[in-house]
């Protein structure tokens, strides 16, 4: 490979007519900071190998910056602050930056970076802490096959007017997008792997969120995202996933697998109610794919307990049966009298119910055959709607 000083590489870029370079070994720092702005040439170095530091804070390219399958063997900067006033120092790529294949054995900071033009990043290599703090991709990002070694920093980074891509990616260590936002396209995470945390607090999906196939071998963080579309699960596997319902309600692609998880999930995490919802509204979608027949056998362990995770609906139903019975008593046996008795009645042949071995209800025996068969019925649905209430009363607060 040959040799190349990093000052002969500067006086090319200062003048404007630095010729591609390839399979080349560079040494020496490449510290453009004190050439003028903008640096109106194109830079590519391919295929090579830098030993020297790399600093590019606070300049704006705009040419074409190309460093695919080059590896830094040393720090890599693109934003700094100024000693006197501790402004941000912060580069702009304003075409196309390509790092195909390309390796950093240190820390490569990116932090507050510009990019107006196309990004891709296939196959990208950290060895040291990737830094994207606040950076900008005004189109979008393609992080295929990334490898991130070590911390991926990409705290409140702004993904814009394209898809954002980390397919196939591997996060060795912690993943912080918290405050991210993905623009309005879609943020793909696709069969993604993180073995850290995987930090998504307060991030905007404004485009649909896919995470299928993701492998969450660390606590995974949605607490306060922002889902606009919809979020894709399908075949992704977690241990602990923080999430809220409310927040996924209606959004989540039904999957039988991705809602049965989510519901253990939830329980092992303590969060009961999320799990209780979850499981409805599970149980909700899948009666779209019944037949005419069973929609109907699932009708009333939809209506009267919610798939037994609804406790207010048998003590609902409760009211309703005891208010139309009371109408009835009113209006076929006690017309003389107030609707005030009528209605104490009907609370006593419900409440019987409560007590189906019991035979104490008195009144029962002035009433005529025909009669005395409402209050039966009544007594009866008494019976069912106090089971009905014990069995989800079990499964949402007792058993848990």
């Amino acid at each position: 490979m040959e040799t190349i000083s990093a000052h002969d590489i500067l006086k090319d870029i200062r003048s404007g007519n630095l010729e591609p370079i390839d399979g080349a070994i560079i040494n020496g720092s490449l510290d453009l900071r004190n050439l003028k702005d903008p640096i109106r040439g194109d830079i590519k170095i391919t295929n090579s190998i830098i030993n020297g530091p790399v600093n590019f804070a606070g300049k704006t390219f705009e040419g074409q910056v190309d460093f695919s399958g080059t590896t830094f063997n040393d720090e890599v900067t693109l934003f700094d602050t100024q000693k006197n006033d501790n402004k941000p120092l912060y580069t702009i790529f304003e075409k196309k930056v390509h790092l195909v294949d390309t390796h950093f054995i240190k820390d490569a900071d990116f932090k507050y970076v510009q990019f107006d033009g196309g990004n891709s990043f296939d196959r990208i290599s950290f060895d040291g802490k990737a830094l994207f703090n606040y950076a900008k991709f005004s189109n979008g990002a393609d992080f295929d096959d990334a490898q991130f070694k070590d911390i991926a920093f990409f705290t409140g980074v702004i993904f814009s007017n394209a898809s954002t891509i980390f397919q196939n990616s591997c996060f060795e260590k912690d993943a912080l997008f918290n405050y991210a936002n993905f623009g309005l396209h879609d943020a793909n995470f696709n069969s993604a792997k993180f073995s850290g945390v995987a930090n998504f607090r307060n991030a905007e999906f404004n485009g649909d969120a896919q995470f299928n196939y993701t492998l969450f071998n660390g606590d995974a963080s949605f607490i306060d995202a922002i889902f606009d579309q919809m979020l894709y699960l399908k075949g992704s596997k977690f241990g602990r996933l923080y999430i809220r319902w409310e927040d996924i309600d209606g959004k989540l692609a039904h999957d039988d697998e991705v809602y049965l998880r989510l519901v253990e999930n939830y329980k092992n995490i303590g969060s009961f109610a999320d799990a209780d919802n979850c499981y409805y509204s599970h149980r909700v979608l899948r009666r779209s794919n019944l037949s005419w027949s069973h929609k109907l056998l699932d009708l009333p362990l939809l209506a009267f307990y919610g798939y037994g995770v609804k406790p207010l609906r048998p003590i609902i139903w409760s009211f309703v049966v005891v208010l139309s019975f009371a109408l009835w008593f009113w209006a076929s046996v006690y017309r003389d009298c107030p609707l005030k008795r009528a209605l104490k009645f009907s609370v006593k042949a419900f409440l019987s119910g409560t007590k189906p071995f019991s035979t104490d209800l008195l009144e029962f025996s002035k009433l005529e055959k025909k009669y005395k068969d409402r209050a039966v019925l009544e007594r009866f649905l008494g019976t069912l709607f106090f089971l009905l209430f014990l069995i989800t009363l079990a499964n949402t607060v007792i058993i848990k």
